[in-house]
């Protein structure tokens, strides 16, 4: 039976019969990588193969050779924000990374924009199927909230891909909604770690230095209120 994805460095590589723009390298990277084929799911960019997820679909992780990474920038996706797809066979094993964007000059939810991705990224990292380790990448203009799957060999890589999308995607409108908030964020953490600190020097270093019924009547209101 014919393979839906063809490697040869002599030839290039294949997808159903269509030929992909590929590098292949006389040494290994260091990351073990020795062909990388670059795509993009937006038909505008002409200097790219274009590459739709789907076209993906019945390639299996065992059909990935050691050393074979293929990256597909702007896929289509559910995932509002799914910036890029990396399938790779290197020296970190088979793995799907994908990472989802957020930027402050598009972000108009109500809840703040750090809180949000640290909510999804521990949510992701509990709930996402098959997730190895889920980070963030903070720069100037946003935040991409990263995740690492583990591909194993009889694995349809696309159907991978589509579990982890639609997971993706729920687990946004859960932190949106407050529903998937059942902890505070870290940030939220240190804000109440500090109002506790705050609270305890009052309660027990000011007021006895102080002393005096009606100072210790107002302080007393203050910790009580705050």
């Amino acid at each position: 039976m014919k393979k839906i994805l063809e490697i040869d460095p002599e030839k290039g590589v294949f997808l159903s019969g269509r030929q992909l723009k590929a590098s292949f390298y006389d040494e290994p990277m260091s990351d073990g990588s020795i062909c990388l084929v670059e795509a993009t799911s937006r038909p505008t960019w002409a200097y790219q193969t274009f590459l739709a997820p789907n076209e993906l679909r019945g390639v299996r992780a065992v059909d990935l050779p050691q050393g074979f990474q293929i990256i597909i920038s702007h896929p289509t996706a559910r995932s509002r924000g799914l910036d890029y797809l990396h399938f790779q066979n290197c020296s970190n094993g088979l793995n799907l990374v994908f990472s989802v964007r957020f930027t402050f000059d598009d972000w108009e939810e109500r809840i703040n924009l750090i809180h949000f991705v640290e909510d999804i990224r521990s949510l992701v990292e509990l709930r996402m199927p098959g997730c190895q380790a889920a980070w963030v990448d903070r720069d100037e203009y946003g935040v991409d909230i990263c995740c690492k799957i583990k591909l194993e060999p009889k694995d349809d890589i696309y159907e991978i891909f589509a579990i982890s999308d639609r997971k993706m995607s729920e687990l946004h409108r859960e932190v949106i909604s407050g529903e998937g908030r059942p902890f505070q964020s870290l940030l939220e953490v240190a804000a109440v770690s500090k109002e506790s600190e705050l609270k305890w020097w009052v309660r027990h270093v000011i007021v006895p230095v102080i002393g005096g019924t009606t100072v210790a009547a107002v302080i007393s209101w203050f910790l009580r209120v705050n």
